[in-house]
């Protein structure tokens, strides 16, 4: 169980455990439990969509499921991209500083 709401605590913005922060020797066991905080994470956009299907047009229904899912993870998923993106555009230009 400690596993899990280590995993919850680390990749949302969930306050499952306040004041107390990651040790770096929890994540071990915390890797297990990433699918389920997806598969939750995934369920509550799920449960979000349904009522967005019907209230609003489509692409704003995806664009208000995105801007939940960046508010729930913390932007976590963007930030690895820029990253990403950032790397990308160094080696491009042969600048590694």
């Amino acid at each position: 169980m400690k596993a899990l709401v280590t995993a919850i605590q680390f990749l949302t913005i969930l306050p499952v455990r306040p004041g107390r922060a990651v040790r770096p020797e929890d994540f071990g066991p915390a890797i297990a439990c990433f699918p389920l905080v997806g598969l939750f994470l995934g369920l509550i956009l799920a449960a979000a969509s349904v009522p967005a299907a019907f209230l609003v047009p489509p692409a704003l229904s995806a664009a208000l499921l995105l801007a939940l899912s960046t508010v729930l993870t913390g932007a976590f998923h963007l930030d690895a991209l820029a990253v990403t993106f950032d790397a990308l555009a160094l080696k491009s230009t042969g600048d590694r500083e």
